[in-house]
């Protein structure tokens, strides 16, 4: 047999075998949001977070929640809520113009992060008559890493 015929046999054994790899996972996009809930009210004062997380296109769901005790209205930083995955993180941050930003940090593969976003307008924070800070926007909604 020549050895040119034997590294072509090489050459298609280890094509077909790259052929016949799994795909690797496909990265995280997103966050699908739903069941968002914030709203402050008392007494004693206080203001409470949950949702509902999907990632996009893998489909794990992540439920969290959070509590702020003492406060009458959303502080300019909610604090990290309590996750079923502690790998993902989700907080409310003040944003420019009293907008407020959702936040959503995806650690699940070891050695690297993203976060991803959704900018809630300053109209959809709402103060009742009381004083007690509410969320007013819709429930559902896409967080990425390119907010508008």
């Amino acid at each position: 047999m020549k050895f040119s015929t034997i590294l072509a046999g090489i050459a298609t054994f280890s094509a077909s075998l790259v052929a016949a790899s799994p795909i690797q996972e496909r990265q995280v996009t997103g966050f699908q949001v739903t069941n968002f809930f914030a709203a402050c009210s008392g007494p004693p004062d206080h203001c409470d977070y949950s949702a509902t997380l999907t990632s996009i296109p893998d489909g794990a769901v992540i439920t969290a929640s959070h509590t702020r005790s003492g406060v009458k209205t959303f502080p300019a930083a909610s604090g990290f809520w309590t996750t079923s995955n502690p790998s993902v993180q989700i907080r409310i941050n003040d944003s420019l113009g009293g907008d407020k930003r959702i936040a959503i940090t995806d650690a699940r593969i070891i050695g690297s992060s993203m976060t991803y976003s959704h900018i809630a307008p300053n109209g959809q924070w709402p103060i009742n008559a009381a004083g007690y800070q509410s969320y007013s926007g819709p429930t559902s909604f896409v967080a990425n890493n390119n907010p508008v």
